[in-house]
């Protein structure tokens, strides 16, 4: 019946019109692939680039940072607070508060983590929550964030397979992966390695890579660093953003690559480091 009233409500309204009231129901959102599949059948492999609705404005989980849906990078040295940043933003994510002063898309975000464990994650996250005036026992963080130490690399069918089962039990809309050198099976350095593992990684929800930088680029400024290994990374990820200390002092992140915009991003910051808090 469900099937029924979406294929109706398509010859009704339109498929442009059809697919936004999908969007915007939370009941018939699950149908959304499917009738995106069933218009694929009709039209063939392939598709007309003409007589179309006008698309919708693409949808960013951080406007002109974190495009939805897509692989983007997060770049930096070691020692430049990478981690607790990308923390912080999956806090924000989770809870619907402010990245940075920068408005966010709320959703259910699964921390991947390769290169801590559990109980320092929870430390950290208690003073990150702290500084933004939260408790992890927060209401508005309940069912909101989640973690996940993988027992194989990325890349692998087990890793995919723990992955999508956590995606399907907990909804989950954005991830974080720290870090993917770290956790990447095969040669960073090898196009024949690390092309596949991102292709992998593009099925999965809006992702956000941390990544270590190649000092063989990271001379200057910023926006002249690069993740380390095979310019594939850099190449399929749709946002590139880079971390680095300022000369002033505090950090700068600044966008080096965008294919959905200018990718002319920059924003400074600070961190507070409390004993029982971290602020941005």
């Amino acid at each position: 019946p469900a099937v029924q009233e979406l294929l109706d409500l398509a010859n009704e309204v339109g498929p442009g019109a059809a697919r936004k009231a999908l969007e915007e129901s939370p009941d018939l959102r699950p149908l959304l692939d499917l009738y995106n599949g069933f218009r694929d059948e009709e039209e063939g492999l392939a598709k007309p680039l003409w007589g179309f609705e006008k698309p919708p404005p693409r949808e960013w989980t951080i406007p002109n940072l974190v495009p939805e849906g897509f692989l983007s990078l997060l770049i930096a040295d070691g020692g430049t607070g990478k981690s607790f940043l990308a923390l912080y933003m999956a806090l924000c994510v989770a809870v619907g508060a402010r990245f940075l002063k920068l408005p966010v898309k709320r959703g259910r975000v699964l921390y991947v983590d390769y290169e801590l464990d559990l109980e320092e994650q929870r430390r950290r996250l208690w003073r990150v929550a702290a500084g933004e005036g939260l408790s992890v026992s927060n209401s508005r963080l309940q069912e909101r964030l989640f973690y996940l130490s993988p027992d194989e690399p990325v890349g692998t069918d087990s890793f995919h397979d723990q992955i999508e089962e956590v995606i399907d039990d907990h909804d989950i809309d954005v991830i974080v992966l720290d870090s993917l050198t770290l956790g990447t099976i095969g040669d960073a350095t090898s196009q024949k390695d690390i092309v596949p593992v991102l292709r992998r990684l593009q099925e999965l929800p809006t992702l956000v890579a941390i990544d270590h930088v190649s000092h063989s680029t990271a001379q200057g400024s910023a926006a002249s660093a690069r993740a380390f290994g095979s310019v594939f990374k850099r190449n399929i990820a749709r946002s590139s953003l880079t971390l680095a200390q300022a000369e002033g002092g505090g950090f700068l992140l600044q966008q080096e690559k965008s294919n959905f915009g200018p990718g002319e991003t920059k924003l400074s910051y600070a961190m507070d480091w409390e004993e029982q808090s971290i602020t941005f």
